[in-house]
């Protein structure tokens, strides 16, 4: 028997600042994460383990879409050389690509305090982000992609030298990002 899938969802609220004043104090450690969606405003994805914090709250809200986690494949975590501890968690990561509507990431870069990054985002919309772990000393710089033609072009202007990167653009498990939408 296959393990069971873990579920992000997508939650519609205009009481975001709400919920984390409600919820974060009784969160392990204070963190929770509720991150906007990129291009519709009052969206907001969630980590399994978020909703089931939320749920164990009380926090009534409309979930309207659900993610199988693992669908949301990571790419190039092999290549950090350091402490695997200082990566921001999987499920963070994942949540954070569905809120850009990346069907995949890829690990860029390691970053300490004035390190200059590989690419720069300039708007929370871009293919790029930075994300660290909560009280972590490093910024982690992180490339999504929204479907897999952007995958494949990127492997191609890219990453023409990496049949590794090539063979997890074939793994992917949809062409685009609404293919990962299921009604909550």
């Amino acid at each position: 028997m296959g393990a069971q899938a873990r579920w992000c969802f997508c939650l519609r609220t205009r009481e975001a600042p709400a919920i984390l004043r409600a919820v974060r104090p009784k969160a392990p450690g204070g963190g929770v994460e509720l991150w906007p969606d990129v291009f519709e405003a009052g969206l907001y994805w969630v980590a399994p383990e978020t909703r089931g914090l939320l749920d164990a709250c009380g926090v009534a809200g409309q979930y309207v879409y659900r993610v199988d986690e693992g669908a949301v494949s990571l790419y190039g975590l092999d290549r950090f050389a350091g402490d695997p501890a200082e990566l921001p968690a999987p499920a963070s990561v994942r949540t954070r690509t569905l809120a850009g509507h990346g069907i995949g990431v890829e690990f860029v870069q390691a970053l300490r305090e004035g390190e200059v990054p590989a690419a720069e985002p300039s708007a929370p919309t871009d293919a790029v982000f930075f994300l660290r772990r909560p009280g972590g000393q490093r910024n982690f710089l992180w490339r999504l992609f929204r479907s897999r033609a952007d995958a494949a072009s990127h492997a191609l202007q890219r990453r023409e030298r990496d049949p590794a990167f090539a063979a997890w653009v074939e793994q992917l498990t949809v062409d685009e990002f609404l293919e990962l939408l299921s009604p909550a």
